[in-house]
């Protein structure tokens, strides 16, 4: 290895910890909890290391955003072809299994996206709840084809209330308020409900039979 790719190598690790420290951060104390002059220490760099491999305060958080979303939008995108419930579920299942394998990160991405004030917010919830969002529509309209909802109630805002229940959820388990256990049953709870609301007499059966494993979770 050549003195240039050292450097790069070198460059690429020091960058890697820097924001991993700082996710735990934020993880463990919101965004009100990252410092820089903290960071650099925890990370055996200087504060000037820190602006001149990534940025600023904001940019450090929009990073570990960025990188979160990449992750969330490529395990989505691979989701596997089902039926709508079945489909449904299997996303959120896959969304908890990739954050729950790095929770540090995933709990700074899930309080800064409500806690941090920044002009581009808005770009970045707007981008998880599109992606979400198209999610939960392909679900909620693949259930309508498979003759497991009715079609009576316009399928936009019912696969949008799913995934802001989705969204509540991670929120809570990334400030404490939830554990992964009882997230994760909430949010396949709260996807089966709303589903509910418009299901045939063959879906109401299908919901409520899949609905058991998280009631006895939830009803303790």
């Amino acid at each position: 290895m050549n003195d240039l790719s050292v450097r790069q190598t070198n460059k690429a690790a020091r960058r890697a910890r820097i924001l991993d420290n700082a996710a735990g951060m934020i993880a463990a104390g919101g965004v009100q909890a990252l410092s820089l002059r903290e960071l650099a220490a925890a990370s055996g760099v200087t504060v000037p290391t820190i602006y001149n491999l990534i940025g600023s305060r904001e940019d450090l958080i929009r990073e570990i955003i960025s990188e979160a979303l990449d992750q969330l939008d490529d395990v989505l995108a691979g989701l596997p072809e089902q039926k709508g419930i079945e489909f449904g579920l299997a996303a959120i299942d896959e969304l908890f299994r990739l954050v729950m394998a790095d929770k540090d990160v995933y709990r700074a991405v899930f309080r800064a996206l409500y806690e941090f004030e920044a002009p581009n917010m808005p770009d970045w919830l707007g981008r998880m709840f599109r992606r979400g969002g198209d999610v939960m529509l392909s679900a909620v309209t693949r259930a309508v084809d498979d003759g497991d909802l009715r079609g009576d109630l316009a399928t936009l805002p019912l696969a949008h209330n799913a995934f802001h229940a989705l969204q509540a959820t991670l929120h809570m388990w990334a400030t404490g308020g939830l554990n992964s256990r009882n997230s994760q049953a909430r949010a396949r709870y709260a996807f089966l409900v709303t589903l509910l609301a418009d299901a045939t007499p063959r879906g109401r059966r299908r919901l409520r039979a899949l609905m058991v494993d998280a009631e006895q979770i939830l009803d303790r």
